[in-house]
């Protein structure tokens, strides 16, 4: 299992790993972080010869562990914050494999005491979005039908992280964040090149506006004031192509489930439609997979029907969130965090998303 973004990159390194890359124990890991790991995973057959390492991924440290046999387990040490990455996903797997989802990462052992998690280690690649076939699209949208059947009892999982279950709920997290950049509109510490483009079009009216215009009633269709629990659905938060492992037998992996619990049915692929590494995938394979979906789903069509109408939402989310981020206070931290991040060239692919998901809004 890869939990980790730039996927690609690791197995490049993964074929290329040598006993150079030996290690008794990383450095940063505690001794008592270390033989907990050893002494549980050998009481599994598993004894640790090395472990290797892995980039990607922005909060979580991972590891591709090999044994003395050299088989490969992955090993997942989870930020600490208040999302429970780990109950997440680890609880997401051990249930998704107890109703026969057979194309997630098979749970190996979990610490709740020291936050971590060890899976399988899936061999595969992420292929690019502009390189997905009707086949590829028609299995991810089969696995999110199949996920939005599943009916275990309510309390067994939480909403998901930034679940929203109403429109008024969704639009509050997009105003809040238009409204925190819009407090520093009239100033001079707001980039020069980004007020002028959000003045020149009054971006941000533009926006509350579209967004009223989008969830207003329809007949036949879901309105979302306030989702019923038997409407939510299981999801896991971050579906996405960077999310997907196709393996050699042309399966698919689906992982990063750190996010899971319920969320509106029409958020999963709304999402993955307007990510921004679904930005190559072109219109006429959005439309199949919209329409499949739809065509296949047993969810009631008045929720599906939703699907088309948060899309538009979610690139309006975007937005708000792009905007956000460029807010003052917001591009310091990342400069200070990306000490190399060039301020002028962030501006202008920021602006780029922007006029990006502008269309077809």
């Amino acid at each position: 299992f890869i939990g980790q973004r730039h996927w690609c990159n690791q197995m490049l390194s993964f074929f290329l790993m040598t006993d150079n890359f030996s290690c008794p124990k990383p450095n940063g890991m505690t001794d008592r972080f270390f033989e907990e790991l050893k002494s549980q995973l050998a009481n599994k057959d598993f004894n640790i010869r090395k472990m290797i390492p892995m980039a990607g991924g922005m909060n979580n440290q991972s590891y591709r562990l090999v044994s003395d046999d050299d088989k490969s387990l992955f090993l997942k040490i989870y930020a600490k914050d208040e999302r429970n990455r780990l109950t997440r996903e680890y609880g997401a797997y051990s249930y998704l494999r107890g109703e026969s989802f057979n194309d997630v990462p098979v749970p190996i052992y979990k610490s709740d005491l020291l936050n971590y998690g060890v899976y399988s280690f899936e061999v595969g690649r992420i292929k690019k979005v502009e390189e997905l076939t009707q086949s590829d699209l028609k299995k991810m949208a089969d696995f999110v039908i199949k996920l939005q059947q599943l009916r275990p009892p309510y309390d067994k999982f939480p909403s998901a992280v930034k679940a929203t279950f109403s429109n008024e709920e969704f639009s509050q997290r997009i105003n809040n964040r238009l409204n925190h950049f819009s407090t520093y509109l009239s100033t001079r510490e707001l980039d020069s090149e980004v007020k002028v483009f959000v003045n020149y079009i009054d971006l941000i009216e533009v926006l509350k506006k579209q967004l009223t215009k989008l969830f207003e009633r329809r007949p036949g269709i879901q309105d979302n004031s306030n989702l019923r629990i038997d409407q939510r659905c299981l999801s896991s938060a971050d579906f996405g192509p960077h999310n997907i492992i196709m393996k050699k037998n042309g399966d698919f992996i689906y992982f990063d489930f750190e996010y899971f619990g319920w969320d509106d049915p029409a958020n999963i692929l709304a999402m993955f439609l307007t990510d921004e590494k679904s930005k190559d995938l072109d219109e006429k394979s959005k439309d199949f997979i919209i329409q499949y979906y739809k065509k296949h789903s047993t969810l009631p069509s008045q929720l599906t029907e939703r699907l088309e109408i948060m899309i538009s939402a979610f690139k309006i989310d975007w937005i708000a969130l792009i905007l956000d981020s460029l807010s003052p206070d917001r591009m310091k931290h990342y400069l200070e965090a990306n000490p190399k991040l060039e301020s002028t060239l962030f501006v202008q692919g920021q602006i780029d998303k922007i006029k990006r998901l502008l269309k077809g809004i």
